[in-house]
């Protein structure tokens, strides 16, 4: 059968974002993960701003304030050293939504069996971080049409309103023919 790119566009602190996520995303994931029919794709920036300064840092600016740029960036940081979706996704759902960052590191990463909890929060709060999410700032400000909404989803590049209300139903539909976890 085909093999779907489902990409979404979130931000750590935003009401919908964390509604979709907690709710659509995470069960389609536990639902459909095993069919390996969807290459998910997570860009969290959303409404950011990243600035490149003359010391080759970034200056990034975040829908929901400083706070939610930490998430971001640690989600970001989440995604690039732990590479697997099967070992990240879990960390992102569970972040989304969070006050802080120490709010995350509390209760996410600590007790969690990841190796590397010094390194993701060295990342989400450093020069690294924010040089993740101006890339995913990047991927964000290549969609076409742009991006209003957060969250923003596309399935195969095409952006789904529905797929915000039932994302496993439009996940199915795009499948054909449908893997044994949709029927």
């Amino acid at each position: 059968g085909n093999i779907v790119t489902a990409s979404f566009y979130i931000e750590a602190q935003c009401p919908d974002t964390t509604r979709f996520v907690h709710s659509q995303l995470w069960q389609a994931w536990q639902k459909l993960s095993s069919s390996n029919r969807i290459q998910w794709i997570l860009v969290p920036f959303g409404k950011a701003q990243c600035l490149l300064q003359s010391n080759n840092d970034f200056s990034c600016h975040c829908q929901h304030g400083p706070n939610e740029c930490e998430l971001n960036q640690l989600m970001n940081c989440a995604i690039e050293q732990l590479r697997y979706p099967t070992r990240y996704m879990p960390l992102i759902n569970c972040i989304q939504g969070r006050a802080n960052l120490l709010d995350a590191r509390k209760q996410c990463l600590d007790g969690r069996h990841i190796t590397s909890v010094s390194r993701l929060l060295d990342c989400a709060s450093g020069p690294e971080g924010r040089r993740l999410l101006a890339r995913a700032g990047q991927l964000t400000m290549q969609l076409q049409p742009p991006l209003t909404f957060v969250p923003w989803i596309t399935l195969d590049g095409i952006r789904s309103v529905d797929a915000m209300y039932d994302l496993t139903e439009n996940l199915c539909n795009s499948l054909i023919p449908p893997p044994p976890q949709c029927l």
